[in-house]
């Protein structure tokens, strides 16, 4: 359940959307992911937030459910692997964040990830350890 600005959200925020959270990789569209979660950046409030973070890992379950195509790979490369756990715990330490401006902490801090260049697991495992 979704909150306003000035009550508390129950958790888990992503109940209606129940999915069985593995170490799956998920190849994300790099340019798609960010797009997204720069337009987190742009909300006035946590409940418009935490909106827009539930339909984002909504179009994360699964390329027929991808309204906006964050899971359409395209032969340019610009791809992301990550674990589904990883990159749903990040969206929903994002949602429960308490204030809008520790919210966006979070986001800057996925956006750094996932604009970086790296190696393989080393994004999962700055995200895990909170070390961007």
């Amino acid at each position: 359940m979704i909150t306003d600005t000035h009550k508390t959200a129950t958790r888990p925020l992503f109940e209606e959307v129940a999915v069985n959270r593995t170490d799956i990789p998920l190849f994300v569209n790099k340019t798609k992911f960010i797009e997204a979660i720069r337009q987190f950046k742009e909300q006035d409030s946590l409940s418009k937030l935490r909106a827009e973070v539930l339909d984002l890992e909504s179009n994360l379950h699964s390329v027929k459910t991808d309204k906006i195509g964050v899971l359409n790979i395209h032969s340019n490369g610009d791809t992301v692997k990550i674990s589904q756990k990883h990159l749903l715990d990040q969206l929903d330490q994002i949602a429960d964040s308490q204030t809008l401006e520790r919210a966006k902490y979070y986001i800057e801090r996925l956006e750094k990830a996932m604009t970086e260049i790296r190696t393989n697991n080393i994004v999962e495992e700055k995200l895990t350890n909170g070390k961007v």
